[in-house]
């Protein structure tokens, strides 16, 4: 899961360096602010939520939460968080519960729900860039 995530965390990284290096010309500015949020606020805001998991299980602060992507990628370049994601992965004590479904779930469910809401933030820098070259084909907006 490490992987997954670093992997993300630098694709989100060079999406969003594509929108501001190729389509600030077309992109409206309230979708360049999203783009800039996603990066800088949303990604990094999501790790820590990862993160407060995996402290929930090690009893404490292991991880201190991240201020920017370049943090996140630091963090999850170490292989040493691995061995917390398995330990969070393997925990049966715990539960997450949703409040939508009035469920618990198995810790394991919550950090995958956790890594799906890191990759939504990068879907959405990729559909930004789609829009941008749709733009640019078309001559920017009508």
């Amino acid at each position: 899961m490490r992987t997954e995530i670093l992997k993300l965390l630098t694709t989100g990284k060079e999406l969003n360096k594509q929108i501001t290096d190729n389509y600030s010309d077309v992109l409206s500015q309230n979708i360049l602010e999203t783009a800039k949020h996603s990066l800088n606020s949303d990604l990094p805001n999501k790790v820590n939520a990862f993160l407060s998991i995996l402290n929930m299980v090690e009893n404490g602060e292991k991880f201190t939460p991240v201020d920017s992507i370049d943090d996140a990628i630091s963090l999850f370049e170490n292989k040493d968080i691995q061995k917390s994601i398995d330990k969070t992965s393997e925990n049966n004590d715990l539960t997450g519960i949703s409040p939508l479904r009035e469920k618990a779930f198995p810790l394991s469910e919550v950090l995958s729900n956790a890594l799906n809401g890191m990759e939504s933030s990068v879907q959405l820098l990729s559909a930004q860039i789609q829009l941008g070259e749709s733009l640019k084909r078309r001559g920017g907006y009508s």
